[in-house]
């Protein structure tokens, strides 16, 4: 194997290991908004569709006159 020995690492393994790190950052970043984009538009499509259940009318109660 050809693997530096700890500590022996050059600068420009350095910026390569940084360099994938930032990679994988922008990856994740990217997916969750591509997600996002995909969820809610879908999230308020359905919200138009399927209408939410109302609720029930309560009436008021008209006083009754007691008879004597």
């Amino acid at each position: 194997m050809n693997a530096a020995p700890i500590g022996t690492r050059t600068p420009s393994d350095r910026s390569r290991q940084t360099l994938r790190r930032l990679g994988a950052v922008g990856f994740a970043f990217f997916l969750i908004k591509g997600l996002a984009w995909l969820v809610i538009p879908a999230w308020i499509a359905y919200d138009q569709l399927v209408p939410a259940t109302p609720a029930p009318v309560i009436e008021p109660q008209t006083p009754t006159r007691s008879q004597p």
